[in-house]
């Protein structure tokens, strides 16, 4: 099956960035739905953002890497993580500045930090969930 490229993509040929955040969904002035991405170069202190249309959502796919506007399947850097929580209602939303910095640094972006996460607890585990995405603290 071929790939979908991300488009616009403004880093460097064949320079690896990592999704590290997707923001909530805005309206833009031409009715359009966009969701803006945040990227993250290696040895980078801070994400650079870019806006897809809100139907582009199902390629993103936070924590992997990406080259080219390309998902990379095999990064051996990301390790997937199943996790099953059938009781919704214990958990509480939060702003993500709410999240531990030594789990998630968001580098101080306002952008970043006031998006809405949801908090709660699994198997005596503190988990974070965001897009489907989970971080885990012990």
């Amino acid at each position: 099956m071929p790939q979908v490229r991300l488009r616009p993509w403004h880093f460097g040929k064949n320079e690896k960035v990592r999704l590290y955040w997707i923001c909530s969904p805005r309206r833009a002035a031409d009715g359009r739905w966009l969701v803006k991405a945040a990227f993250l170069r290696e040895n980078s202190t801070a994400p650079d953002f870019i806006e897809y249309p809100w139907g582009t959502l199902h390629l993103l796919r936070m924590g992997r890497s990406y080259v080219n506007g390309y998902l990379l399947e095999r990064d051996p850097s990301f390790q997937p993580q199943r996790l099953f929580n059938y009781n919704f209602q214990n958990g509480t939303i939060c702003k993500s500045f709410g999240l531990p910095k030594k789990l998630y640094d968001l580098f101080g972006n306002a952008e970043l930090g006031n998006e809405k996460v949801w908090k709660f607890w699994f198997n005596h585990t503190l988990h974070y969930s965001l897009a489907s995405s989970f971080c885990a603290l012990s």
